[in-house]
């Protein structure tokens, strides 16, 4: 077919200029292009949507277009004509076989994260290990596994699809808590008895293996209908979004088990916001000292970070603690009007129910 035989030729040529398979995928996605369409004896139509990372994977490697027959590890000379040149194949295969080794050479860092294979999101996907580099500094996460892959995601709202993996981690607390486990045992022997843990938008089900989990520890468990050997505990943890980002947090807001997160960024502004109120002639107790002398701030950036100085001061105790909430960033306390009373502050940024 020699449409299809073009089709194919682009994909490799294409691939070398890209040189990634994911870029691959999404310039091939929005260029219409689609795998084959084929129609069974009984109607059914396969085929005919957009191509997967995987069978791309099996498309580049495929010697079928070399003009052979694979056979378990070999291939051997078919009698179809080849619609790839063997020069074109090999500069593929040596670049895909480049970037094997590159992954294959870079630390297994999926090892870190003990829920691999046992978290899943509100459809039931699984939430696979991913990381980002940020200024030196390697972030984990657990993402949906139609999210990484580029498929269509379902439509439930507040649905959590990708959270920090120290979040979801935070759960540990309550494990230990729940199994009576010291501080020093490693969380992997405590997730023995956990077979699945599910993410979901207002809640996280944990199922337990009976036969492996200490009866106290299941007290206020339901029974898993679909499952007797498994019991469900609740918790009422649920997902936050706000600017493309998410994480969890209790329905008090704590975000969990309460840690210590200082955050330098913002008590660094807090800091620089009382200096441009000095400036202005406010004191620290929110006086101003003489309002015939009072400065303006010299630029629009100090005009929205004098605004941190006027913060509730047991709300600024906090952060310069490090214990604020979690989504309380310093991108939101700049872009985002501010409550004048210190009652309503607290409410607006989760304080309510901490002070």
């Amino acid at each position: 077919n020699p449409d299809e035989a073009r089709t194919v030729e682009y994909i490799f040529r294409t691939y070398l200029e890209l040189g990634s398979v994911h870029r691959l995928q999404a310039h091939l996605d929005a260029e219409g292009i689609r795998s084959k369409a084929t129609q069974s004896k009984a109607g059914k139509l396969m085929g005919g949507v957009s191509f997967s990372r995987g069978a791309l994977f099996y498309l580049l490697r495929n010697r079928t277009y070399l003009g052979e027959i694979p056979h378990g590890e070999k291939s051997y000379p078919g009698a179809h004509p080849p619609i790839i040149d063997v020069e074109l194949f090999d500069q593929v295969q040596a670049t895909l076989a480049s970037h094997r080794r590159a992954r294959k050479e870079r630390p297994l860092r999926s090892a870190t994260m003990p829920l691999k294979g046992r978290l899943f999101d509100v459809d039931g996907s699984p939430m696979s290990p991913a990381f980002t580099h940020r200024q030196g500094k390697v972030y984990r996460y657990y993402v949906s596994a139609p999210l990484q892959q580029g498929r269509q995601v379902g439509d439930v709202p507040d649905a959590v699809r990708r959270v920090s993996a120290r979040d979801i981690d935070g759960l540990e607390t309550d494990l230990r808590s729940r199994l009576a486990a010291p501080a020093d045992r490693p969380l992997r022997e405590l997730l023995a008895c956990v077979e699945r843990v599910d993410l979901e938008a207002q809640v996280v089900r944990i199922r337990f293996n009976r036969a492996k989990t200490p009866r106290s520890a299941l007290d206020d468990a339901e029974q898993d209908f679909a499952n007797p050997g498994l019991a469900i505990v609740t918790l009422p943890v649920r997902g936050k979004l706000r600017a493309g980002r998410s994480w969890l947090q209790t329905p008090d807001g704590s975000g969990g088990t309460v840690r210590v997160r200082r955050d330098p960024s913002l008590i660094k502004a807090l800091q620089q916001a009382h200096r441009v109120a000095g400036a202005m002639g406010w004191r620290a107790d929110g006086e101003l000292e003489n309002p015939r002398a009072m400065a303006s701030p010299t630029n629009a950036y100090e005009r929205r970070i004098c605004r941190l100085a006027f913060l509730a001061p047991d709300i600024q105790k906090q952060i310069i603690a490090g214990r604020q909430p979690r989504g309380l960033t310093l991108e939101r306390l700049l872009n985002e009007p501010i409550a004048a009373s210190w009652v309503a502050q607290r409410e607006q940024f989760g304080f309510a129910d901490r002070l």
